[in-house]
C-alpha cells in the first residue's frame, strides 16, 4: 500500500463499505466527535424544557418579540 495518512486511507476504505456499514462506522464517528465537545451533556430537565418549548412552538403557543422586549426592559 501506498504511504497514505489514516484519513485517506479511512476515505479510500469508506467506498468498498455498504451503506448499512457507513452508518454503523457514523455513529462511532459522532461519538468521538461528540467527546471533543468542550460543552457539557444536556440534563433531563434541560432535554425536557427542549421538549416542552418544541411542543409549544408547534402548537403556537408563542409570545411575540415586543412583550418579551418590554417584560426583559421592566426588570432592569
Amino acid at each position: 500500500m501506498l504511504n497514505i495518512t489514516p484519513q485517506e486511507r479511512l476515505a479510500r476504505e469508506a467506498y468498498a463499505l455498504s451503506d448499512k456499514d457507513v452508518k454503523a462506522i457514523l455513529v462511532l464517528v459522532d461519538s468521538i466527535l461528540d467527546k471533543n465537545n468542550d460543552e457539557p451533556p444536556l440534563t433531563p430537565e434541560e432535554l425536557e424544557a427542549i421538549r416542552r418549548s418544541d411542543e409549544d412552538i408547534k402548537n403556537g403557543n408563542l409570545i411575540p418579540w415586543e412583550v418579551v422586549k418590554k417584560e426583559l426592559s421592566t426588570m432592569a
